[in-house]
Order: C-alpha cells, then structure tokens, then sequence
C-alpha cells in the first residue's frame, strides 16, 4: 500500500467590498493570519483598463490558516481550523 503524504492546509477566509477587518479581529477575538486591504492589491486590478469581472474586483480579505501539515488525512487539519472557529458560529453569521 502506497502511503503518500501530502503538505494539508486549510483557509478560513472573509472577504468583501466593506468589512471592517478590525471588527471581525475584535469579534472574532482570533488574529488573522493574513489580511488584505483595497490598498493591498495591484495597480492592474485597482486601475484597470477594462471592466473586471466582481470576482476580481479589490476587495478585504480576512483569511485564518491552520499552517501546513505532512499528513495523509485531510480531517486532521479540518478538525484543528473547526476547534479554532468552535463556537463562533453565532458571531460569524452576524457579520455584515
């Protein structure tokens, strides 16, 4: 049996054209691993020549991370991002 392992990681990611990233930190009460501001993204998509699809269009980017793990199952880092998020289900869908 072949027992390949894989590098796992898995995003929690909020993201849209006005949230306020320090209130989801505050009432999240969890430090991002990453944020992304309108400033953060490139000239090319904050200015572009032609008209972006919405998906392309800046946008704030909340992301959590759990880091990646040599792992045959995908569950375990499932399982360690769903701890962090216990219990937060309330705050999350009260998000703007």
């Amino acid at each position: 049996m072949n027992t390949h392992n894989s590098e796992i990681n898995v995003c929690f990611i909020l993201e849209g054209k006005n949230i306020d990233l320090n209130e989801i930190t505050k009432r999240l009460s969890i430090i991002p691993s990453r944020i992304r501001t309108l400033e953060d993204w490139p000239d090319a998509i904050k200015n572009p020549k032609f008209d972006l699809p919405d998906e392309l269009k800046p946008r704030f980017v909340w992301t959590l991370d759990v880091g990646w793990e040599n792992s045959q199952l995908v569950r375990n880092r499932f399982d360690t991002m769903l701890e962090l998020l216990k219990e937060k289900e309330c705050v999350i869908n009260e998000l703007p």
